[in-house]
């Protein structure tokens, strides 16, 4: 470690952050060389936004804990398998040349992509936090095996999740929907949930959208030359109209068979 709280590794050399354990980056200093193993929590807590400065793991990274940028940008320049959490805040960033994402990225801030390669969703993929916008700095492609989250909470701008993708993208795997905040959509609303200010590629679409909150309330998926959006499809009629409406069924019945007789 220098004066700058940089970390230089062995070309060999392997730093593991254990389960349990928990590293801080409290600077914008680079960790270089060899392999970060990170099992555990790694932590920026320390970042100016909109910086030039950031810090840079140039080594092999691997993520089967949680990576939680909270300021600033953690770049992984190197090689990286992702089958941790990456959680980014609102205007931090997690860089890198690629990502194949195989467990779970989440936040409000941007996913940047430093070369020509798409951030691929292999696993799970869940706009906001809670309910926000994340931003793909690059193309987006998800796989036959990529979940998208998304989180309804009310139809104004801002009550859904977004994703804005700066560049393409391309589609495949499932939507899962979820509610929150005693929200329920009526027929015929609409959310647009990707953005992009590129092309999406070759018409491909999601496999399948799952209602995870509500299953009675279904949805479909509406698609533009640089959008999507989810409408509603079908809402499932309120108990107690069904009931209004046995009722009502019923009373006609009776009164049928009263003028037969």
């Amino acid at each position: 470690m220098d004066r700058r709280g940089r970390l230089s590794n062995l070309a060999n050399g392997r730093f593991v952050n254990d389960t349990g354990a928990s590293f801080d980056i409290q600077t914008d200093a680079d960790f270089s060389g060899g392999f970060f193993d990170n099992k555990g929590s790694l932590v920026k807590s320390i970042g100016a936004t909109g910086s030039a400065e950031k810090t840079t793991i140039s080594g092999t990274f691997t993520n089967t804990g949680t990576v939680d940028v909270q300021k600033g940008e953690l770049n992984a320049s190197g090689a990286i398998s992702q089958q941790g959490t990456i959680r980014i805040a609102e205007n931090a960033v997690f860089s890198a040349q690629d990502l194949i994402n195989q467990g779970l990225v989440t936040g409000e801030g941007a996913l940047k992509m430093t070369s020509n390669n798409a951030f691929v969703n292999d696993g799970r993929v869940a706009p906001g936090d809670g309910v926000g916008e994340l931003t793909v700095d690059g193309d987006f492609a998800q796989t036959n095996s990529g979940v998208f989250e998304v989180t309804l909470a009310g139809t104004g701008a801002g009550e859904f999740d977004v994703m804005t993708v700066l560049g393409d993208f391309t589609l495949d795997g499932v939507i899962e929907v979820s509610l929150d905040n005693g929200f329920i959509p009526d027929l015929n609303d609409t959310f647009t949930i990707l953005t992009a200010t590129g092309n999406w590629l070759d018409n491909t679409k999601f496999d399948s959208i799952v209602s995870v909150t509500n299953p009675g309330i279904q949805f479909s998926a509406i698609y533009g030359a640089d959008f999507v959006k989810l409408g509603v499809s079908q809402v499932p009629v309120p108990a107690a109209v069904w009931l209004f409406g046995s009722a009502l069924i019923g009373l006609v019945g009776v009164s049928r068979r009263k003028m037969v007789i």
